[in-house]
């Protein structure tokens, strides 16, 4: 087949790339199919031979458009390849081919200098496996995966998933084949024990391809430690001294079991016995070192914004510009029991991140403004204590359906005889007349779950205890007892304020789910709607309805 200058030339197909070393720079070369290469530090490019069904053809109009392009990149790399390839682009081959050629080399750079400059350790992910029959069958509660979540998020690294896999070797190894490449950092936990269902061993030699081989080091260590206590070793624990070929065992300072670390493509493998205190203690003494060195200076921070009173959904459409999941900061919900928070995760330098996290609350704050009782770990009742306390203030309850929870969340809180002074459970009418003096009249009239009732509960709870202020509660918290009048999960909130009496509010309520639920959720209103009134803030203005 002829080419643009007449010249006779022979076409063969590209042969796949072969990484070798160049001879004399030392570099990383790809090489063509006669031997000719590609180097970063050579000045020589060899040309590529192309296939007959891509002859030559003025190509140079695509190919300059193309590079241009890549040019959106932003990298210094694009001049080299317009330079480098730019003599054999007027001379050979096919737009296409062309293209092709200068991303191949442009991805290739670019990894390359990912490696150099270690920033593609700098942003790292995790998956954690939790391991052992008691945690699929749910006997025990994984508290594992959460501590090492926390400890992963404080280090700056994201985790990915939490996956939990029974005593089974053949699961354990799919677990284990299946996350290695997905993430960079593989926590593992459980099934490192001396029995014959501790299973983690096997199980990651068979992911890794790898036999067992006995650690001598390790067992040493396990022979010290029960002669340390004064007890007989059996031979069930060397097993625990079994590790991957390729693998090396960790010292447990504080049991047998020794960790293992290893390494399969890009993924490092730590391996930690299921022990929570045993886990915890080498973790942060031989996995946490490692973290740091990795990630440097970068750090990941998560701020907690309660709120008390709105549905997550509502809560949600206020602040839907925020959470957009690719941002940094990051924005989401959590519901537990009842309280909704809102969750800031950013990730970068400390200095960055404690200014990003402080303008992403601001955001929040003028969103939903004192539906936010307080942030990060304070719970409800902590907030209305401190605020009780601040304000110099005294309070006492008056509780039917709730059955004094109320008074056990504030004087959960300790130094709580500074705030709280009285408390009754008045659940039978005859409780409401005789304890706090309320009109038999009054209850004969409206009933025991109707607003009268509860706004003169609070106001009887207030003048009798002496108080500042008084809370009471009524209603109907089911699963029976309810009528097409006032049905189950009826509940009819009563504050009355300093102003002798001047200051009663009451607000009903409507909620759903179990006992339980219906006596916990009127607890919670009835803390916030305290603790929006101690800030001078209207309940009916905050809260939706």
């Amino acid at each position: 087949m002829q080419g643009e200058s007449g010249e006779n030339r022979v076409y063969r197909p590209i042969e796949p790339l072969r990484r070798r070393r160049w001879p004399v720079s030392s570099q990383p070369c790809w090489r063509g199919p006669r031997g000719r290469g590609l180097c970063r530090s050579s000045s020589v490019y060899s040309a590529i031979h192309l296939p007959p069904r891509f002859a030559p053809r003025s190509p140079w109009p695509a190919v300059k458009a193309n590079l241009q392009a890549l040019q959106s990149t932003g990298t210094l790399l694009q001049y080299v390849i317009w330079w480098r390839l730019l003599p054999f682009t007027q001379k050979y081959g096919h737009p296409l081919t062309i293209l092709a050629d200068s991303l191949f080399f442009l991805l290739r750079a670019k990894i390359l200098q990912l490696e150099e400059c270690n920033i593609m350790e700098t942003f790292m992910d995790a998956i954690i496996i939790s391991i052992g029959d008691e945690l699929t069958s749910g006997l025990t509660v994984n508290s594992n995966a959460a501590w090492l979540g926390r400890q992963l998020s404080a280090s700056g690294i994201n985790c990915r998933r939490q996956l939990t896999v029974g005593d089974d070797q053949a699961a354990i190894a799919e677990t284990v084949r299946q996350s290695v490449g997905q993430c960079t950092i593989l926590l593992i936990t459980g099934g490192l024990g001396p029995t014959e269902d501790d299973l983690t061993r096997n199980g990651l030699a068979e992911a890794l391809a790898e036999p067992l081989i006995q650690d001598d080091k390790a067992l040493a260590d396990i022979e010290a430690f029960f002669k340390r206590i004064q007890r007989t070793m059996v031979d069930n624990n060397r097993r625990q001294a079994l590790r991957p070929a390729s693998a090396k065992c960790v010292v447990n300072s504080c049991g047998t079991a020794p960790g293992i670390i290893a390494r399969s493509g890009m993924t490092d493998i730590y391996v930690m016995p299921g022990v929570p205190r045993e886990m915890q203690v080498m973790f942060t003494q031989s996995v946490l070192p490692f973290l740091r060195g990795v990630t440097g200076d970068v750090v990941r921070r998560i701020a907690n914004l309660n709120t008390c009173g709105a549905g997550e959904s509502w809560i949600g459409t206020q602040i839907a510009d925020l959470m957009q999941r690719s941002a940094n900061p990051a924005v989401g919900t959590t519901v537990h029991d009842g309280i909704v928070s809102v969750r800031i995760y950013a990730t970068g330098k400390p200095t960055e991140v404690a200014a990003m996290i402080a303008q992403s609350t601001h955001s929040v704050r003028q969103r939903l403004g004192a539906l936010i009782f307080s942030e990060g770990e304070v719970t409800l009742e902590q907030a209305v204590a401190e605020r009780l306390r601040a304000c110099n203030q005294t309070i006492a309850t008056a509780e039917s359906c709730t059955g004094g929870m109320v008074a056990a969340m504030l004087t959960n809180i300790p130094g709580s005889s500074n705030y709280f002074s009285h408390g009754w459970v008045t659940y039978s009418n005859a409780a409401k007349i005789t304890e706090l003096g309320l009109a038999g009249e009054l209850l004969q009239r409206h009933g025991a779950v109707s607003e009268q009732v509860a706004g003169a509960m609070a106001v009887q709870a207030r003048v009798k205890a002496g108080a500042n202020w008084g809370l009471g509660i009524t209603g109907i918290a089911g699963p029976d007892g309810g009528t097409v009048e006032k049905p189950e999960g009826l509940v009819y909130i009563g504050l009355a304020g300093p102003n002798n009496n001047k200051t009663v509010y009451v607000r009903s309520c409507r909620f759903s789910g179990d006992r339980h639920s219906v006596r916990l959720r009127s607890s919670q209103m009835a803390l916030m709607l305290l603790f929006l009134m101690l800030n001078n803030q209207n309940p009916e203005t905050v809260l939706p309805r």
